[in-house]
């Protein structure tokens, strides 16, 4: 990681956790926003809070949650990354067919479309 990246400040501000590579869980989205690998994380917390994949691309960091529903809400460990992490964007792929605004720079973004959305 880049020293002026905030993901170890992050780490040891709020006893998180990022684990390095998700090889069979990374490649749609991480390729959608042209990242590699090596640029992909799993974020959690002592507390419980977690977000499926966080990628470092060009000096940004963006979250993906997969949620099996339809219809997806904000959730606290979303808010928390959002803020902890100081997150561009968080993107929360589910089952539905839409793609919409959840909040400021937070979508939920249809898993069929995922690859033309991100």
């Amino acid at each position: 990681l880049v020293a002026h990246d905030p993901l170890p400040r992050m780490r040891a501000a709020y006893g998180q956790e990022l684990r390095l590579p998700l090889r069979s869980a990374v490649p749609a989205p991480s390729r959608a926003v042209g990242a590699d690998e090596r640029q992909c994380y799993f974020w959690a917390t002592h507390s419980g809070a977690e977000i499926d994949l966080i990628v470092q691309h060009r000096g940004r960091l963006r979250g993906f949650e997969v949620k099996r529903t339809s219809s997806p809400a904000i959730t606290r460990s979303i808010r928390s990354a959002v803020t902890d992490l100081e997150l561009h964007s968080l993107d929360v792929i589910h089952a539905g067919e839409e793609t919409f605004p959840l909040a400021k720079g937070i979508r939920a973004v249809a898993a069929v479309g995922m690859l033309e959305d991100l």
